[in-house]
């Protein structure tokens, strides 16, 4: 068989390839299957992810960190999430980034995040190729969605890129958002990018 073309870059699609226990099957069963036209390309779990919160020079990685919270309850990905806290108090933007896995093939993808119960946060879902977002990003409560995969939104890739995806709570959505409260919860758990087509 012939090979690559001298010089261009080939597109690897990560392999999920592991051992699931029966809560992981599940959770892969509640993803749209096959027959809608989508297969799984990457799943990133939050062991991949680098967590910052904002300052006046943009997004810095934090002296503390989001804590684990280990969890045998159903609708968890390896019976683990990150959960870090938002409050009115301390007036501030927390990131979750999910560090790319390999590089994913031009096309069009649909994200997925699978949201951690007791998540109470108004979050801002982006994808970035490369290092940079893809297009504006989606405004999602996981408050409503909590316990479940959500659908997170449609993304064009136009070009081969190693992708990730963030996820981002800042203090003033929240309280335009959910007026009365003071203190919110932003959950990181597995994320997925189902492709189109094929």
């Amino acid at each position: 068989t012939a090979g690559p073309e001298p010089g261009k870059p080939i597109a690897a699609v990560p392999l999920l390839v592991a051992r699931l226990g029966d809560n992981e099957r599940t959770l892969l069963e509640a993803l749209p299957d096959t027959s809608m036209g989508r297969r799984l390309a990457v799943l990133l779990d939050d062991d991949r992810i680098v967590l910052s919160n904002q300052n006046d020079q943009g997004f810095v990685s934090p002296s503390g960190q989001w804590p684990a919270v280990p969890t045998a309850a159903a609708g968890v990905w390896n019976s683990r999430y990150q959960s870090g806290e938002i409050t009115q108090e301390n007036d501030m933007a927390l990131r979750a980034e999910w560090l790319p896995l390999g590089r994913l093939a031009p096309g069009t993808y649909t994200l997925y995040a699978l949201i951690p119960t007791g998540s109470t946060a108004q979050v801002l879902y982006a994808l970035t190729a490369d290092g940079k977002a893809l297009e504006v990003a989606h405004t999602l409560s996981q408050r409503d969605h909590a316990g479940s995969w959500e659908i997170v939104g449609q993304y064009e890739l136009l070009e081969e890129a190693a992708v990730g995806v963030q996820v981002t709570g800042v203090t003033n959505d929240n309280l335009n958002a959910s007026p009365g409260e003071t203190e919110w919860t932003i959950g990181a758990d597995a994320v997925a990018l189902l492709r189109h087509g094929d």
